[in-house]
């Protein structure tokens, strides 16, 4: 019976996924769709192929043989070349079933597809879960056929390990992917039901501000050791020497492996890292008593885990401190924007059990907090009279605010996004109501949200970077007035090619149109406005501008800018949403 459901389940994904793409106006049905998508995936593996092995041809060359220009230095002492690749892959592995393992976990949280086999097909309850794992495990797994099959293929070929050594690779990957996710399944599951229950405060605040100090404390003292380089950075006077440029590079090159040597070389001789154990054993270098002896160690501390997880912490005193704190600070935030029927639609949002669940997201991703640490410790090391202070400090105005504004908008789909709301929609529409009101509030929502996160990182910078008071207000401006632009560009890709046929929420943004719009903004943004908006620090460092004058035309010109192209996007946005198009995309 699980196979025809399984059947049945990947046929209605692929037709919902595929079957309906408004933006890219296919019109393919059935098999054409899957003949397409096979055709579609097999070229992209072929390209993988010859990409992934002319890659590690060229990695053989670099970290095996000594650099003599970057004086001798190579980052592979003493370690095999064979054991280095296949670790890196296996640890690609893990990383991927950690996160296919937390992406089941946001699915199984917000599907009915547990009352469907309850009430249609009786299926018992501690079944379920199964069922629900494993066609979640299945229809996610399909993609990572087609670029880890490619990879550990090319992997096998260069280093010559055999039929005998690829099957060794398939059945080892296979293992511990299933085992692996599902872990991270239970896990986060488990996580999840505590926080939509009583908002466990261990694994809302202190664990995630826990672990984002951490990283943002160590890429800082990373940025210390990279900082005497980056200042010495030759492009901030007109006319440099090409060669000057050149040796800088080289500097930066040897300078990495030197720091990054004795960390390699230290995480890839720990033999116990699962990842480094898989590798041992595909190059038979491993002694079976070290394999069973880890072996045990991860099931007690696997077991260990579980125990914990399920231990109910009682909230106490302080607990509840830091949760009223939390929450009257957002709520402050929010009557200072919103009128009383907005504000109670914004404590509804805040109070839902989709919200408790994904709170962490609001605190930014890890890449937020590692580039915020890495900069500031740039801006520690400099003052306001030396130009590379200025060029550290625009890196933080605009990438690290796009990509927290880009995370959120992802981690809260479910409540943020436009489609969300289908039935909300409908009534609007039904009632004769503009949903641009539906939608405006969902804006305000947003920014009133993210600000207080972008507002702290204002003070941290201030606090550790050396930035003046006036640089400061600033700074806040152009981070208020991006936020709200970059807010409106993310929410492009479900006004352009809005779905409301979804099967979950969490599904919203993994229609194939609407990742390629969102990609192709994504670059846009990265690869040029975002490099646009630096200008004037450009001409600042080939002294085209001069320092009374930077402040002004950067910080300025940021603000004008970015207020201009969010009017003319609000304008456009709303005359989308009050077509009557969307009332027929509801409908469908």
């Amino acid at each position: 019976m699980f196979l025809k459901w399984l059947k049945w389940r990947l046929y209605i994904r692929t037709k919902n996924k595929w079957g309906n793409l408004n933006f890219l106006n296919f019109n393919m049905k059935g098999f054409h769709i899957l003949k397409v998508l096979l055709l579609y995936r097999f070229l992209y593996s072929i390209f993988f192929y010859v990409v992934s092995y002319f890659v590690i041809s060229k990695l053989s060359y670099f970290l095996i043989t000594p650099q003599k220009k970057l004086g001798n230095i190579s980052l592979l002492n003493n370690i095999s070349f064979n054991y280095f690749i296949w670790s890196i892959y296996f640890l690609m592995v893990l990383i991927y079933a950690i996160v296919i393992g937390k992406k089941i976990s946001d699915y199984f949280m917000n599907t009915q597809d547990h009352i469907w086999l309850s009430s249609i097909l009786g299926i018992p309850k501690k079944n379920q879960y199964i069922w629900v794992f494993g066609e979640n495990l299945i229809w996610k797994s399909i993609p990572i056929l087609f670029w880890f099959l490619p990879i550990s293929l090319s992997i096998n070929n260069f280093l010559e390990s055999g039929v005998y050594g690829y099957l060794k690779v398939l059945v080892l990957s296979i293992i511990s992917y299933l085992l692996i996710s599902l872990f991270s399944f239970y896990i986060y599951n488990n996580i999840s039901f505590k926080r939509q229950k009583n908002m466990n405060w261990l694994s809302i605040f202190i664990v995630p501000v826990f672990l984002r100090t951490l990283i943002c404390y160590f890429m800082f003292q990373l940025g210390l050791k990279f900082s005497p380089w980056f200042i010495k950075f030759p492009l901030t006077r007109n006319g440099v020497n090409p060669e000057e440029f050149y040796k800088w590079i080289e500097n930066g090159k040897t300078l990495s492996l030197t720091v990054f040597s004795n960390w390699v070389n230290s995480l890839f001789h720990f033999i116990y890292l699962p990842n480094n154990i898989f590798a041992s054993f595909i190059i038979d270098s491993i002694e079976y008593k070290k394999l069973f002896f880890s072996i045990f160690i991860y099931l007690i501390i696997g077991y260990s885990v579980i125990l914990l997880i399920k231990i109910n912490i009682p909230s106490n005193r302080i607990s509840n401190r830091i949760k009223l704190y939390f929450f009257n600070g957002l709520n402050r935030v929010a009557l200072l924007g919103l009128n009383p029927k907005n504000y109670a639609i914004f404590k509804t949002v805040l109070t839902s059990k989709y919200v408790k669940r994904k709170l962490p997201n609001l605190y930014g991703n890890l890449f937020f907090w590692a580039m915020l640490g890495f900069f500031s410790s740039i801006l520690s090391l400099t003052t306001n009279n030396m130009k590379i202070h200025y060029l550290a400090l625009v890196f933080l105005m605009f990438f690290p605010i796009y990509f927290y504004v880009h995370n959120i908008i992802k981690g809260f789909v479910g409540k943020i996004s436009f489609e969300s709301d289908k039935n909300l929609l409908l009534l609007f529409l039904i009632s004769g109501k503009n949903i641009w009101l539906v939608f405006r509030i969902k804006l305000l929502i947003t920014n009133l949200i993210i600000f207080p996160f972008i507002f702290i990182g204002d003070i941290m910078i201030f606090y550790i970077g050396n930035i003046s008071i006036k640089l400061l207000f600033l700074l806040i401006g152009v981070h208020a007035s991006s936020m709200v632009l970059f807010v409106l560009i993310c929410t492009i890709p479900n006004i352009l090619s809005p779905h409301f046929n979804y099967l979950n929420v969490e599904e919203i943004n993994e229609y194939p149109d609407k990742q390629f719009i969102e990609q192709g903004l994504y670059y846009f943004m990265t690869g040029f406005f975002i490099p646009f908006l630096m200008l004037p620090t450009a001409l600042y460092l080939t002294d085209n501008i001069s320092d009374s004058l930077y402040t002004t035309v950067q910080f300025t010109l940021c603000i004008i800018v970015n207020s201009m192209f969010s009017f003319i996007l609000t304008l456009c946005i709303r005359y989308k949403v009050s077509k009557q198009q969307i009332l027929e995309d509801i409908l469908n």
